[in-house]
């Protein structure tokens, strides 16, 4: 997928690694949990992209599709867990682009990321990087150190289980 495939899909629902060892538990009781689109539950493409667009804007409906507490492991060995505090979920939409979320940083000094994404089974991979683009929305290019978010999908939904750097 590339990053005009993410943001045709944002547009459209705006207008309608290594395994665990176990479960992870889930943020909230399934009744109390803010409810999603009908479609972001579904195990496909288009349904993790619609689950992203909701939880990246969301910060009440990321807690909720969230494990407790976030598996914190290496990038380059995902299977390695990493003692190292928890970040802020840095993913976050922007006029309609995707960017990198600084807290305490202005919306208009964040820099767009470049997203990648990759299913296997039952999991999802998110990996994003800080990007520049043309103003035609081409990547000119990356820097910064990449990063991964793992999501499973659990229970009939997708939840944020682990955090790659």
């Amino acid at each position: 997928m590339t990053q005009r495939w993410a943001r045709t899909a944002l547009a459209t629902s705006l207008l309608t690694g290594g395994a665990m060892a176990a479960a992870p538990v889930l943020a909230a009781p399934a009744a109390a949990r803010a409810e999603l689109p009908a479609e972001a539950c579904k195990k496909t493409e288009d349904g993790f992209s619609e689950f992203l667009n909701a939880i990246a804007s969301d910060p009440a409906l990321r807690a909720a599709y969230s494990a407790s507490p976030i598996a914190e492991r290496d990038l380059r060995d995902p299977a390695r867990p990493v003692a190292r505090p928890g970040e802020p979920f840095r993913v976050t939409i922007v006029d309609n682009m995707w960017v990198y979320d600084e807290p305490g940083r202005s919306t208009a000094k964040l820099s767009r990321v470049k997203l990648t994404f990759k299913i296997d089974g039952d999991r999802m991979r998110l990996g994003f990087v800080k990007a520049k683009f043309s103003p035609e929305d081409d990547l000119i290019r990356t820097f910064g150190a990449p990063e991964a978010y793992v999501f499973e999908h659990i229970q009939g939904c997708w939840r944020l289980v682990e955090h790659l750097r």
